[in-house]
């Protein structure tokens, strides 16, 4: 995993996104992890394709909200039952 953080200064100067552009966003990342991503994993040798495949139907992503700007992560993932959701 390549470590990485935000730069508030640097994000403080962007203009915020209307939600038609967060879910253009969304949809690009969707659409790379499951053309992309997924099919590296269930192609590559000693991974299970079932589990692959299950991990990808309960998968979302979403935009990850930070009024307070203490978040210093860009990425984090979180499990509740049986589905996992992608914040970014």
């Amino acid at each position: 995993m390549f470590p990485m953080s935000f730069d508030y200064k640097v994000l403080e100067t962007l203009p915020l996104q209307n939600k038609e552009g967060v879910n253009r966003v969304v949809g690009v990342l969707e659409a790379l992890t499951f053309r992309r991503v997924m099919p590296y994993f269930r192609n590559k040798r000693g991974t299970d394709a079932a589990a692959v495949m299950r991990v990808g139907s309960h998968l979302t992503i979403s935009r990850m909200e930070d009024e307070d700007n203490s978040i210093h992560t860009v990425s984090l993932v979180s499990q509740k039952e049986q589905s996992w959701t992608l914040h970014i």
